[in-house]
């Protein structure tokens, strides 16, 4: 009977042995499987890291780069405007120089053709006023008024004000702007 005992320990433990080899087996299998899994994820994980850096990156330059646009475009603004008002300030002082009479006649009288209406007013400052020669238009009454409003130049409207021609020096330097700075822009890249 002991032997019968000794047998059933002894093929206890043989089959305890492989069951534990089995085991160790399955183990070894499952570990690896985790291990291949887990690279495969850092591995994509990494891949999307480093592309959503590259995009991110992408995105700051065209960022800085836009911002730096408009940096740029407020400080020409700015540099316009501040050339406009020189220059603005410059007219005034030529006011007494030969050709301005000239181009402010040409101006004004330009925009009384322009107006559609039998009776046109043409306001100016007092001293461009004294300058004024507007032609004869035919069929139009003109009349000429000291405004304090206008500085330089002339503002032709009809009667009823409903249609202006802005022709002062001001309005001109203006309507150049736009041009003035697309030179600046191109002078600049």
């Amino acid at each position: 009977m002991d032997g019968i005992i000794e047998k059933i320990k002894a093929d206890t433990k043989k089959r305890l042995a492989e069951i534990e080899r089995g085991r160790d087996s399955e183990v070894n299998r499952i570990q690896e499987k985790a291990r291949r899994e887990a690279g495969e994820i850092i591995a994509e994980s990494t891949e999307k890291a480093e592309k959503e850096a590259v995009l991110e990156k992408e995105r700051a330059i065209a960022a800085a780069k836009l911002q730096a646009k408009k940096e740029k475009a407020m400080l020409l603004d700015s540099l316009m405007e501040r050339a406009i008002s020189s220059a603005e300030e410059r007219i005034t002082e030529l006011r007494d120089r030969t050709g301005y009479a000239e181009k402010l006649n040409s101006l004004a009288n330009a925009a009384v053709e322009e107006i559609p209406s039998n009776s046109v007013t043409v306001l100016a400052s007092k001293e461009d006023t004294e300058k004024i020669r507007i032609r004869k238009a035919k069929g139009k009454k003109v009349r000429l008024k000291a405004s304090e409003a206008v500085k330089t130049g002339a503002i032709v409207q009809s009667a009823n004000g409903k249609i202006k021609v802005d022709c002062t020096f001001s309005a001109l330097l203006r309507e150049e702007k736009s041009e003035l700075k697309k030179e600046l822009l191109e002078e600049l890249r």
